[in-house]
């Protein structure tokens, strides 16, 4: 829109045209737009008339209505989380003894709500037998897929094809026991439980009648890594059962409300560092509740559908997680958002 000559009349350009959309999409006054074009060489009644028939096309009119339905789920969203923020939840997870099956889902997976739960686990064998050691002895020279050279790029869950290694479980376990840091770190995708291999470790986990259902246990995921291990802020897409069965993480959450302040893609991912945020960069992250909690060995955590989760292993760690699986008489609720 600069470079108009004084005294030449503008052309209503495409830039233009997307200017004075944006304009009265945002809410200016029609005084303060006429104001601007006059100064740019467009008569007051030549703007007056691009006004009227801007604000007469079909398209600016569905977009001014979808742009009114946005504001209005956006104060909600504003408010319900201004509500969450008073409560004495908004910054701890509550941790309790396993609670009854219908307790579970009314009080925390229907009212998506995290909570942590403590012995729910205890009869599982690999909270007894998954040591490095184990490790070593039954799959030493095995080789794994492992998530490597990750520190040195910030971009590393979306450069996660580029950092695939291959390696023996034998080396893997030594560069645990020498260093700490984020550099080598089986996570999820790289799918160990699904290695043949590796299928008899799922007979050291066991089904959690009203909990999970029996198919979870073949879709576990595992996660073995050092301490010092991160994953960044992001969102799911369902309801996960998060099982520490070695070691401990500190889990920072926050509620799915304030999702128009964490700078999110539209793959559920968030630049945000939840291990100490840049209030310069990010300044919608300054009122925003950060909810913390710290899972221990035998200590499952309920990460709820659309919740924002960073995770950082605190000693070496071997965690399980249960996508989707929960033992519903109903099926289980995905969030289709893209």
């Amino acid at each position: 829109m600069d470079g108009e000559r004084a005294g030449t009349p503008p052309a209503f350009t495409v830039p233009w045209q997307e200017w004075l959309a944006e304009s009265l999409l945002s809410g200016v006054a029609h005084d303060e737009i006429v104001t601007v074009m006059r100064q740019r060489g467009f008569p007051p009644p030549v703007a007056r008339q691009l006004i009227a028939t801007q604000e007469e096309a079909t398209l600016f009119r569905v977009a001014h209505r979808l742009l009114g339905e946005h504001r209005k789920l956006r104060s909600l969203a504003d408010a319900l989380s201004d509500q969450w923020s008073q409560s004495p939840r908004a910054t701890a997870v509550p941790v309790m003894d396993p609670p009854d099956p219908e307790t579970f889902f009314e009080h925390f997976y229907f009212a998506n709500r995290p909570v942590v739960v403590r012995g729910l686990v205890d009869r599982w064998p690999a909270l007894h037998k998954w040591s490095l050691d184990y490790f070593v002895q039954e799959f030493g020279d095995t080789v794994i897929e492992i998530s490597a050279d990750r520190q040195g790029d910030p971009r590393f869950e979306e450069n996660f094809l580029a950092h695939r290694r291959e390696i023996t479980m034998r080396e893997f376990v030594a560069h645990l026991m020498a260093d700490e840091g984020n550099d080598r770190y089986v996570v999820a995708r790289n799918q160990l439980l699904q290695r043949p291999a590796f299928h008899r470790l799922l007979d050291d986990i066991r089904h959690l009648p009203g909990f999970l259902a029996p198919v979870a246990l073949g879709h576990a995921k595992l996660w073995f890594g050092p301490a010092g291990t991160v994953t960044p802020l992001h969102h799911d897409d369902s309801n996960i059962l998060f099982v520490q069965i070695r070691g401990s993480k500190l889990v920072r959450l926050v509620e799915p409300h304030n999702l128009p302040r964490l700078y999110g893609d539209p793959g559920g991912r968030s630049p945000v560092d939840l291990g100490g945020v840049d209030l310069t960069r990010f300044p919608a992250m300054r009122n925003v509740p950060v909810t913390e909690a710290t899972v221990r060995g035998g200590e499952a955590l309920l990460l709820p559908l659309g919740w924002w989760h960073w995770v950082a292993s605190l000693e070496t760690s071997i965690s399980l997680s249960f996508v989707g699986a929960f033992d519903l008489s109903g099926h289980s609720t995905s969030w289709r958002y893209a």
